[in-house]
């Protein structure tokens, strides 16, 4: 039998599932699920239905189906979809996920074209293109391991 699928959507702010058709379902899904929480886009085939629905929905299919639903819950999706490195995070910590994730290629056009803004005979500082000189070969040796 084909799987059943539930995912969260933030957009909706409810569930969407796909599944093959059969009647018993869809009949007992909408004698068990008010409409004004369930709805169904039939181009995309495509039910959908609010959070408190869910493990109802899940009990059905299992039911129905012979086997749970892959569901990946708004916990799941939640976690998933957030950032590694949190707003929480000391500056120094963001800073180095950024360059771990940063391909060298675009963090060295970064580094060229700060040095061309800083250069001396480009009206920067002596002091500031010596640091970013030396900030750079720290990266390269660190991060990226050249």
């Amino acid at each position: 039998m084909a799987a059943v699928r539930i995912w969260w959507d933030k957009d909706l702010e409810g569930y969407y599932m796909t599944m093959p058709f059969h009647k018993v379902f869809v009949d007992t899904l909408k004698q068990v699920v008010p409409g004004s929480d369930r709805g169904y886009n039939p181009a995309a085939k495509t039910w959908s239905f609010t959070e408190k629905w869910l493990a109802p929905v899940t009990q059905l299919v299992t039911k129905i189906f012979g086997t749970p639903p892959q569901v990946l819950t708004r916990a799941e999706a939640e976690k998933a979809s957030a950032p590694s490195v949190g707003v929480n995070s000391k500056l120094d910590t963001v800073v180095l996920k950024f360059f771990q994730l940063l391909p060298y290629e675009a963090a060295q056009r970064a580094y060229k074209a700060a040095a061309m803004t800083l250069h001396p005979d480009r009206g920067g500082k002596m002091e500031d293109m010596s640091e970013l000189n030396a900030l750079w070969t720290r990266i390269e040796k660190e991060v990226y391991k050249r």
